[in-house]
């Protein structure tokens, strides 16, 4: 008499979710496995570009999230996925967001400065209206007020002039104008 296998099914889902949930155990039945999950990362996280899946083969699309295992299941399955944290980026031009060239808007965690996409450099008549003269020097993590006398701490006008510092948390990015010297 023919008896199915049963296989345990390891789930291992880091800071995203499964619909339908990913069963602890499957009952080969003698045909090929078509089990199709979709998986959604948590606010504040992407999906990964890889995940790990063993015992069974697979297919994954990380812009959908689809996970499929297919073939045949002839063992334990683990499969393991973890989210990627993500910080969003904001730069400002005259207190307005600016996305002018196509900037970053969002980045992994422990990427640096210089993994940033700048934006297109704001126009120097830009502040003319209102402070006349003042040219764009670059971009700072620092809102500069129209008094401040001196360069704020971290100044860059281009990726590879950007600090190698890892970006921890959400920030925006401000364009600073000074007058030319």
């Amino acid at each position: 008499r023919w008896k199915a296998n049963i296989y345990t099914i390891t789930s291992n889902l880091t800071n995203c979710s499964s619909s339908p949930e990913i069963p602890t155990s499957y009952t080969y039945t003698g045909s090929a496995a078509n089990l199709t999950y979709t998986i959604t990362p948590e606010s504040g996280y992407r999906l990964p570009d890889a995940i790990t899946v063993s015992g069974c083969t697979y297919t994954w699309n990380k812009t959908t999230g689809q996970l499929k295992l297919t073939g045949t299941i002839s063992g334990n399955v683990t499969i393991t996925i973890e989210a990627v944290k993500v910080y969003n980026i904001t730069w400002k031009v005259n207190k307005q967001t600016y996305t002018t060239g196509s900037p970053t808007q969002s980045i992994d965690a422990g990427k640096t400065y210089k993994n940033l996409t700048l934006p297109t450099a704001p126009a120097n008549n830009t502040l003319d209206e209102c402070y006349p003269g003042k040219k764009f020097v670059g971009w700072s993590t620092t809102h500069i007020g129209s008094t401040e006398s001196s360069e704020p701490a971290i100044l860059f006008k281009t990726a590879a002039e950007a600090p190698n510092t890892a970006i921890t948390e959400n920030k925006t990015l401000y364009a600073v104008f000074a007058t030319e010297t």
